[in-house]
């Protein structure tokens, strides 16, 4: 997720403004054991060609035991 503005509290529990959220969807095949992509488009999604889809949120509430790692966006040089 790439995210403008936040607002936080001591659990973590988070207020997201302009989310930008990313997702890839994976299946492995139970008998050759190979990638199967899949793409939807649904609820807002739009899908990419390699199996991703991705959505604009303007406003998202993350509960705080969800979540798993936050970090500063990468420097560029």
């Amino acid at each position: 997720m790439q995210v403008a503005s936040t607002a936080y509290d001591q659990h973590l529990n988070m207020i997201l403004g302009d989310v930008e959220e990313i997702i890839t969807t994976v299946e492995i095949d139970d008998e050759t054991y190979e990638e199967i992509v899949r793409e939807d488009v649904k609820n807002g999604f739009v899908a990419l060609g390699n199996g991703t889809t991705k959505r604009n949120v303007p406003f998202l509430f993350v509960r705080g035991d969800g979540v798993i790692l936050v970090s500063p966006p990468l420097r560029t040089a």
